[in-house]
């Protein structure tokens, strides 16, 4: 028998300071502290190509953001520091260093509400590199760690 259909999970918001760089499936609410265009192209059909390095902060640090052309039309910079609300994120690594993507099966969009933490810009997961180590096992083999 056919079991009934079940509804929806909430959502379960973490925070930048628990982010790895492994994390995937990342739902968070941040403020947008600064954010600048850096490739802006316009495509041999018409359409345009923008990406924006936008760094979010909520209280327990903060992380880059790398947007895309509706993402980047998501963050209303003229309200000072929006609030964003980010759903099925993932960290990917750029040379060593992580940033926050969301890729297609993921969302950007303005928050319901205004956060009422203060941006923490000391604890920047962004600034720390991290470099990938081979260690061996028991047995002697090589693996990535």
């Amino acid at each position: 028998m056919a079991s009934a259909p079940t509804g929806l999970k909430k959502p379960v918001f973490i925070k930048i300071g628990d982010l790895k760089p492994t994390s995937s499936g990342v739902n968070l609410i941040a403020k947008v502290v600064s954010c600048n265009i850096v490739v802006e192209r316009t495509r041999p059909d018409g359409s345009r190509i923008r990406i924006a390095e936008c760094l979010v902060a909520d209280d327990t640090g903060c992380l880059v953001l790398g947007a895309r052309n509706a993402q980047i039309d998501a963050i209303d910079m003229s309200a000072g520091t929006p609030t964003i609300e980010i759903r099925n994120g993932k960290i990917e690594m750029f040379q060593g260093f992580m940033r926050l993507m969301v890729d297609k099966w993921g969302l950007v969009r303005a928050a319901a509400e205004a956060a009422s933490f203060e941006p923490n810009t000391t604890n920047n997961p962004s600034n720390v590199e991290y470099e990938l180590v081979n260690v061996q096992d028991d047995s002697g083999r090589r693996q990535a760690d």
